[in-house]
């Protein structure tokens, strides 16, 4: 009688231990899909984060063309993106009288990189770095880091130099939006420091 316990409760055990391996085996293959379902959410949210800064950044109206009360969104006032990257500059050699410039469009662009680049008029001798235009590439707001997850957004604009063009003469560009997901939530909110 001893021995016939022994062997169902040896049975008991046996089933006990093949009933865990399969929650176990299940608890991992849900694990798996639950991390792959997170990575896809994240990944949705860093590319609506990404459309939300090409947006602030198209239609930023401390760059946009202005005609006495008009402004034209589409349109980007090249006197004003030399003075507002200007003003970066100055924010990041902690000039006092700029203090919290920078930080004002942090909330707004994050760890971001918006850069102008004019591609038209064709035809003109090559300006920085081989470009088409004579004119070099504006750096509007650079807080990126290195190494980073990165998605790049397009934004074609006319722009107006109001130096160098005559009436209503437009050359045409482009804004280069660089959203980068940043590796910490502080990151956010630091400054980028260096030349």
């Amino acid at each position: 009688m001893k021995k016939k316990a022994q062997i169902q409760m040896m049975e008991t055990v046996m089933v006990l231990v093949v009933f865990f391996f399969i929650i176990g085996i299940g608890l991992v293959f849900f694990g798996k899909f639950q991390q792959g379902a997170i990575k896809q959410s994240q990944t949705e949210m860093f590319e609506k984060r990404a459309v939300d800064i090409a947006l602030k950044a198209a239609y930023l109206p401390e760059l946009a063309c202005s005609h006495g009360q008009d402004i034209d969104y589409n349109c980007v006032d090249l006197g004003k993106v030399l003075a507002f990257s200007a003003n970066m500059d100055k924010q990041k050699r902690k000039d006092p009288a700029y203090s919290g410039f920078f930080q004002f469009y942090t909330s707004d662009f994050t760890t971001s990189r918006i850069v102008l680049r004019i591609i038209y008029p064709k035809g003109q001798p090559p300006g920085q770095n081989g470009d088409i235009s004579p004119y070099p590439v504006f750096t509007i707001y650079d807080n990126a880091p290195e190494m980073a997850k990165k998605m790049k957004s397009f934004v074609p604009v006319t722009v107006i130099d109001p130096l160098r063009t005559k009436g209503k003469d437009k050359l045409f560009g482009v804004l280069e939006i660089e959203a980068t997901q940043a590796l910490l939530e502080n990151a956010a909110l630091q400054p980028k420091t260096g030349p």
